[in-house]
């Protein structure tokens, strides 16, 4: 099958040129993983900062205001930016 010589290089061309390619591939890999990597620290550096600005000065909650709070009466503006960081963070 792989008797002359031709066939033999032709060979280690093909495994050669697959090294090559999964090498390349690894390094691929390997930087994305890094992009990635600073991506999440990013995004939660940004979520801690967010998320001070979702807690109710109030009544001390971060998702949901309770049934007696009076910060929306207490503060506007305050309100405002606490209801605009919590739509960013949960959607809602």
């Amino acid at each position: 099958m792989f008797g002359d010589d031709e066939d033999i290089r032709s060979v280690k061309d093909l495994v050669a040129d697959y090294r090559d390619g999964m090498e390349r591939q690894d390094r691929l890999i390997a930087t994305m993983q890094t992009a990635l990597d600073v991506k999440d620290e990013k995004l939660c550096r940004l979520r801690e900062y967010v998320e001070a600005d979702c807690r109710c000065p109030c009544c001390d909650t971060v998702r949901h205001c309770l049934g007696d709070c009076t910060f929306r009466d207490d503060s506007d503006e305050g309100h405002d930016r606490m209801m605009r960081a919590r739509y960013a963070m949960w959607g809602r």
